[in-house]
């Protein structure tokens, strides 16, 4: 509440209002599978058809789900491909639960959840990670415009990687971002600094304003924006020595309508850069609020 309404609503407007207009018509569902594998054998579907599964590995595990089968490569969302050469393009209706993608607890997700962020995020904005430990080994870029959320304590995300160039285990693709209800741990190492660089970070959120469209599986190459507005990071606890910060590119720069609320870090700190060295430029804040951190 202590960040602007405007800024919040802003984000919000994006996030909640924005969904995946395909949507199966549950009355006239044609077919029931335990899992996504029986739905993809089945070669007898056809165009039109609007079916359910009861889980994507098994039943009640989470991933069940409606779609719709089509003809033709969906331009966007999350799809299954047929083995008859169709498609079951998965209906949303406002939240996309990640279990229905196929992503697993106990796993690593890095791989998944950029597949499911670059499929859908013109058309869906509110991804759902349940309660689970899941295992990321490299930075994962939010796209812009959207609301990426767990089950608090409950969902653990687990920064498995020796060493990241952009030291973070989550990160921001332009303005628009609500990041939260998450545990985010990583990876132990007995030396805190190697080649005079700190390592410890690994597992924390990075509002580094990374461009989401230039993001490529573990690539070092993204594109940095100009500019940070709009940032919302809520309920995190997080044993990284950066647990969260907003950390500017490299030039004059402007950080505005950020809100970090409620960040428990035993071991580390919370940041937003200004008119740091590290930037080489003036960075402006505007309208940024750090509230109850521990």
């Amino acid at each position: 509440d202590a960040l602007s309404s405007s800024s919040t609503n802003a984000i919000q407007n994006k996030t909640v209002h924005t969904a995946l207009t395909v949507k199966a018509n549950i009355s006239e569902t044609t077919k029931i599978f335990d899992n996504v594998n029986l739905l993809k054998s089945d070669s007898s579907l056809s165009n039109g058809q609007n079916v359910k599964t009861l889980g994507y590995s098994s039943i009640n595990d989470g991933g069940g789900a409606y779609y719709k089968i089509v003809d033709t490569l969906p331009s966007s969302g999350w799809y299954e491909s047929l083995n008859n050469g169709k498609y079951a393009l998965l209906c949303v209706e406002e939240v996309l639960n990640l279990k229905q993608c196929g992503i697993k607890s106990n796993e690593d997700i890095y791989l998944k959840l950029y597949d499911v962020f670059k499929k859908c995020h013109s058309v869906v904005h509110r991804y759902y990670l349940p309660a689970g430990y899941y295992i990321v080994s490299d930075c994962v870029i939010i796209p812009p415009d959207s609301e990426f959320f767990g089950d608090g304590l409950n969902t653990e995300i687990y920064y498995n990687a020796e060493y990241s160039y952009f030291g973070m285990g989550l990160g921001n693709g332009g303005s628009n971002v609500y990041i939260h209800d998450f545990k985010i741990n990583h990876k132990n190492t007995d030396d805190m600094w190697i080649d005079e660089t700190i390592r410890s970070f690994l597992g924390g959120i990075g509002l580094s304003s990374s461009d989401f469209d230039s993001w490529e599986p573990h690539s070092r190459t993204i594109s940095l924006l100009s500019n940070v507005k709009n940032l919302i990071v809520r309920n995190i606890w997080s044993d990284s020595y950066y647990p969260v910060q907003t950390e500017p590119p490299v030039g004059d720069y402007t950080i505005s309508d950020v809100l970090y609320d409620n960040i428990i870090a035993p071991n580390g700190l919370v940041s937003l850069y200004a008119n740091s060295a590290e930037t080489q430029g003036f960075v402006q804040l505007d309208n940024c609020v750090i509230n109850k951190v521990r």
